[in-house]
């Protein structure tokens, strides 16, 4: 696999229970045409011990791709602690451009930068636009994400290229990036009457955002999220 480097970062997908993942991470040690070594995965900075024979998912960050393969624990080093992990013939290449957008509905907290610049038409009429600025922060549910970046409601319009810092609440952890507007614009699906002032004011704007600084065990623990919803979805007839 001509996308394998030594010391580069991967994340492993662990089935502890029917249904139940963890998700762990580590980083390659060695590898040749059959197999690789990989550092003992962590979770949450603790060893976890994965015993020789266990069947799990491999996720590889590179530069422009995220591959992913299955594959089973070979063997075990002591010395440093490690394990020998079978290479697979085939597996998934994922473009950076084609990460799998899915819509979803997770809790997010905005977090207003110094040089966040909201549009002017936006403070004129929405009744939550001070207070917001004044703590400097607010949460929400995003529409829909993916690898590359999410899409939330919020009460403010944000200019475009403007830098905010959102904080993810997924299911296994939470993970905290900047991220740059892409467009935020009015959402014209819902309509003041059925809503009180507060609560319209909640869903006024919806924006783009594009992630900037993520790390890559966090970019591929979304893209680990988004497949596994894309699957749901498929499973239930949706898509």
């Amino acid at each position: 696999m001509e996308f394998l480097k030594l010391n580069q970062k991967v994340q492993i997908i662990l089935e502890t229970t029917p249904n139940v993942t963890k998700t762990c991470v580590s980083q390659i040690m060695d590898y040749d045409n059959t197999s690789m070594l990989i550092a003992d995965p962590t979770f949450k900075a603790q060893p976890v011990n994965v015993p020789i024979g266990s069947v799990i998912e491999v996720l590889v960050i590179d530069t422009k791709c995220v591959y992913s393969f299955n594959t089973s624990v070979i063997g075990k080093q002591k010395n440093p602690p490690a394990l020998w992990l079978s290479l697979p013939e085939t597996y998934r290449r994922v473009q950076r451009r084609e990460y799998v957008r899915v819509n979803i509905k997770l809790p997010v907290v905005v977090t207003i930068k110094g040089e966040t610049t909201i549009a002017d038409e936006c403070l004129e009429s929405n009744v939550l636009a001070e207070s917001v600025l004044e703590d400097g922060f607010f949460s929400t549910t995003s529409i829909d994400i993916s690898g590359g970046g999410i899409k939330i409601f919020g009460p403010l319009q944000f200019e475009s290229d403007t830098i905010i810092k959102a904080m993810l609440r997924l299911p296994m952890k939470e993970i905290i990036s900047n991220a740059k507007v892409i467009r935020s614009i009015p959402n014209t699906k819902i309509s003041e009457k059925e809503f009180t002032p507060n609560e319209y004011a909640k869903f006024n704007y919806i924006t783009a955002l594009c992630f900037t600084d993520i790390e890559d065990v966090d970019r591929s623990t979304i893209i680990q999220l988004c497949f596994k919803r894309q699957l749901e979805l498929r499973q239930r007839g949706i898509v």
